[in-house]
Formats: structure tokens, C-alpha cells, sequence
């Protein structure tokens, strides 16, 4: 899960969806808390860089690749 709600690498909030006064409130302690801003701010673009980057997207491909041609192997020769 990317915002690791309540762990010391939160980038971001939950709130139940359609409640706006959650979300406000959220809104506006990101807004008085600069310095929760800005560390939830670098957590969410680190583990976007690690989710998201070049490197890890190629491994996880591999591995669907990997995955596909074991199946097709397997049936092939059962």
C-alpha cells in the first residue's frame, strides 16, 4: 500500500469516501503542518520512485513474462 497510513512512512490520509468533513480536516492539517506536509510529501515521492521506477516496472514485466512461458511450457508437455 503507497501512503502507509499510521507507520513513520506516511505520505497521505485515508478517509471514508463521501465524507467531506473528514477530508477537510485532513486538508487542514496538511495546511497548518508544514513540516507533516512536507515529510508525507517526500515519503509519497520516494515510494513512488521506488514503485514506479524503470528498474522495477522491467521486473515485475519479467516476472509476468516468466510466469507465462512456464504456463505454456507446463501445458504443453502435460
Amino acid at each position: 500500500e503507497l501512503l502507509k497510513p499510521g507507520t513513520a512512512e506516511a505520505c497521505g490520509f485515508v478517509v471514508e469516501p463521501g465524507n467531506s468533513q473528514q477530508l477537510a480536516e485532513r486538508v487542514m492539517e496538511l495546511l497548518n503542518d508544514l513540516k507533516l506536509s512536507k515529510k508525507m510529501g517526500a515519503h509519497g515521492r520516494m515510494a513512488a520512485e521506488e514503485k514506479f521506477s524503470i528498474e522495477s516496472c522491467q521486473r515485475r514485466h519479467m516476472e509476468v513474462y516468466e510466469y507465462c512461458i512456464d504456463a505454456a511450457t507446463a501445458c504443453k508437455f502435460s
